[in-house]
């Protein structure tokens, strides 16, 4: 898993709101049902 830097993705209003729960911590936010994979694959 590679990690992506909030402010190179998301808006900064929605980063903003995000800190009033988890500021300066590290979260995971799941895929998408549709986007999901079977356990040990590989996306492409």
């Amino acid at each position: 898993m590679s990690y992506v830097n909030a402010e190179n993705v998301l808006p900064k209003n929605l980063i903003h709101e995000i800190q009033k729960y988890v500021d300066g911590q590290l979260i995971y936010i799941l895929r998408k049902n549709e986007n999901s994979l079977s356990w040990g694959k590989k996306a492409v």
